[in-house]
């Protein structure tokens, strides 16, 4: 009997065409965490118009009035990159990018749940009642969302870099580029925000420059490892 046959006559995957199967699906959360976090925050700002995105950065949202729906939103966002993280390494391993790459895209998605687990300490009005004006101090909880934070954005910048050097290997200058850009980008808005009028709506668009940065990468590995 031909072992790829089933029972009832279909074709079963060979054991390489099921990983493929299986890099696609994880690499396809990767490419979906970005947008529907965004989505989700944008739902949000608009159902409660008086949220001050030119101040307050996203994170906030969690003390607002749908508060759990932020908090949800940014442990769904960091499992997907996780998710992505294991289609990253599946893809590419024993190649250049496949481990460094997808622990590094892999810590993001951990600093996502971080944050998500732990939100800010009250503060800026939120949630109602509480004073204006930052916390006076910063809780454990406040100091976990604090890490988390910092752990997302420095992950992806070296994983931007180690993806710089992948492509450069590659003699992918385009995608070298992009990466490279991303790299140089991203610390000048952060830099640019804390001056900024705006703080909340220049550290929105930095976290979309980096976070998009994952669906973008994981979009392109998903759509090279189906041509194969």
């Amino acid at each position: 009997m031909n072992q790829q046959a089933t029972m009832g006559g279909t074709a079963q995957p060979t054991p390489n065409q099921a990983r493929k199967i299986r890099s696609a699906r994880l690499l396809a959360c990767g490419i979906v965490s970005t947008p529907l976090f965004y989505l989700l925050a944008l739902l949000q700002l608009i159902a409660q118009p008086g949220y001050d995105i030119q101040q307050l950065p996203l994170s906030y949202l969690s003390l607002a009035r749908w508060g759990w729906l932020q908090d949800l939103n940014f442990i769904a966002a960091g499992l997907l990159a996780l998710a992505g993280a294991v289609g990253v390494r599946q893809y590419l391993r024993g190649q250049r990018g496949g481990s460094w790459g997808a622990l590094l895209i892999g810590a993001y998605g951990i600093g996502m749940v971080l944050a998500g687990l732990c939100p800010p300490d009250p503060a800026f009005g939120l949630p109602d009642g509480t004073p204006p004006g930052p916390a006076a101090a910063m809780s454990g909880r406040a100091l976990v969302h604090t890490i988390g934070f910092f752990l997302s954005f420095f992950s992806l910048m070296a994983a931007t870099l180690v993806f710089a050097r992948r492509y450069a290997g590659l003699q992918r200058r385009g995608w070298m580029a992009y990466c490279l850009l991303t790299a140089g980008l991203a610390p000048v808005l952060f830099g640019a925000g804390m001056a900024s009028p705006w703080p909340g709506i220049v550290m929105a668009l930095t976290g979309l420059l980096l976070f998009g940065w994952v669906s973008v990468i994981t979009a392109q590995l998903r759509r090279e490892s189906l041509r194969r």
